[in-house]
């Protein structure tokens, strides 16, 4: 297994915004396989990082490192999310429901002020 150089992590970073994952790929010497995993082991889908989500930004309330926060099968029942809708929501590749949104806000004692604050964010 080949390790990420600095350099490689740094120009993935800086690039995943602005260039196709194929070129960044093809920059670094890595396969397009190799990218979407580092990207997925990071949690830095591009498509999450262009854009507000407001279920990132209600995770970030209450943890200080996303990263640190991993659903389980009881997360997922209490607040009735199935585990591919969460992730789909999670990518920003769908949008949250109001009723989502404050199940989940609940789950994670996050207080109506800090789920309208996040969406004020969104806004701008």
């Amino acid at each position: 297994m080949k390790h990420w150089s600095k350099p490689q992590i740094r120009y993935v970073f800086k690039y995943v915004h602005e260039k196709p994952l194929p070129q960044i790929a093809k920059d670094i010497g890595r396969s397009e396989v190799a990218l979407n995993l580092f990207l997925h082991r990071h949690r830095n889908d591009p498509r999450l990082l262009q854009k507000k989500n407001l279920l990132i930004q209600l995770l970030q309330k209450k943890f200080k490192d996303i990263a640190c926060f991993t659903p389980t099968r009881s997360f997922f029942d209490e607040v009735k999310v199935g585990q591919k809708r969460y992730w789909s929501i999670y990518k920003g590749t769908e949008q949250i429901t109001e009723e989502e949104l404050k199940r989940i806000a609940a789950y994670l004692e996050v207080t109506l002020e800090g789920i309208y604050e996040a969406r004020q964010l969104e806004l701008y």
